[in-house]
């Protein structure tokens, strides 16, 4: 059928060619208006563009659809991505910890802790981010690959978008912490206060498998804004 559908389109191609072929040749002499007419409307009404025609419309108008193994890895790499920024929202809360620790000069030393935690997690949140990207991309062009060149285009599911807008949302979080923590580093030097690099104790570390577990519970509710 594939091959049909291919022929077909090639038949209606070279049809519609001879007919702008004729068409030009037509507008190049006198009377070229009424000229046209006639000669568009021949060829319209001609045997081989009315099957042309007829065979096209039979054809189907959906372009190819992702394959179960391309769903899986897209759903996969959206669930990375959503690790990701709930990575970036926990160094978020942490940054803005020592944010209101410095702004108040209390508790200086806890406020170099959870500047260095947020950090960390910003670290692991790109890395995550980047990850998931990835495997999307791969999923996206895995499918842009199956497309005919004379027929529709491949149609992405939906939810594919949701991945798209919660890595675009993630990439903005990550560039907004960089910034929050560059300036608080800034303000801090300003101050008079160093802020060393401190050592998180390791009951303290953040484990991605952790905070994903914490999340997945607000995995839906936040699909559902996209």
């Amino acid at each position: 059928s594939r091959r049909r559908s291919g022929t077909s389109r090639m038949q209606l191609a070279r049809a519609m060619m001879r007919a702008l072929v004729a068409l030009a040749a037509a507008a190049a002499l006198p009377g070229a208006a009424a000229l046209k007419l006639d000669v568009a409307a021949g060829v319209e009404n001609s045997p081989e563009v009315q099957a042309a025609m007829i065979m096209s419309a039979m054809l189907p108008q959906h372009g190819p659809q992702a394959s179960a193994e391309l769903e899986g890895k897209m759903n996969k790499a959206g669930q990375i991505i959503y690790d990701a920024y709930s990575l970036l929202q926990s160094a978020s809360n942490s940054v803005e910890e020592a944010q209101e620790q410095l702004r108040t000069h209390s508790h200086m030393e806890s406020a170099a802790a959870n500047l260095a935690k947020g950090e960390q997690m910003v670290k692991q949140g790109h890395a995550s981010l980047s990850k998931g990207q990835a495997m999307a991309r791969e999923a996206e062009n895995a499918l842009q690959a199956t497309a005919d060149p004379l027929g529709p285009p491949p149609e992405a599911p939906k939810s594919w978008a949701n991945v798209d807008a919660m890595a675009r949302r993630a990439a903005g979080k990550e560039r907004s912490l960089r910034t929050r923590v560059a300036d608080l580093k800034s303000d801090a030097k300003h101050a008079g206060f160093s802020l060393a690099q401190v050592s998180l104790p390791q009951e303290e570390t953040v484990s991605v498998d952790k905070v994903a577990e914490e999340q997945d519970a607000k995995l839906l509710d936040f699909l559902s804004k996209y």
